[in-house]
């Protein structure tokens, strides 16, 4: 798949491209591609959920990723709350596997209740 910047329109290469695939991976919900079902992760169906829901994204994210990234390995998922606005994003670090460079995607998952 080819990334264009989400601002500039600009084809993306090496780990701009990567960061662009693993956003576009996190913030697609399951099920919203119509040929592509399997495409997305469920972190927004864990929003609003009672449980941990830290660790529940952090899984979610992982799997997604995992799943539908093979030129990365994620190894941390940070959480980072935004102030007064109850946001939660989330800071993904990985590895770029073709040539061992590492990033960090940040990818707003929404507000806490």
């Amino acid at each position: 798949m080819t990334f264009m910047d989400r601002k500039t329109g600009k084809l993306l290469t090496g780990i701009e491209e990567l960061r662009a695939s693993i956003l576009e991976i996190v913030i697609t919900p399951i099920g919203s591609v119509p040929l592509n079902r399997p495409f997305g992760s469920g972190v927004f169906q864990m929003i609003d959920a009672p449980q941990n829901r830290e660790l529940a994204l952090k899984a979610k994210i992982l799997d997604a990723v995992d799943r539908l990234e093979p030129r990365v390995k994620v190894y941390r998922v940070m959480t980072q709350y935004g102030g007064r606005s109850g946001e939660i994003k989330m800071a993904i670090y990985f590895t770029d596997l073709l040539t061992g460079l590492k990033d960090v995607v940040e990818v707003d998952v929404g507000n806490r209740p």
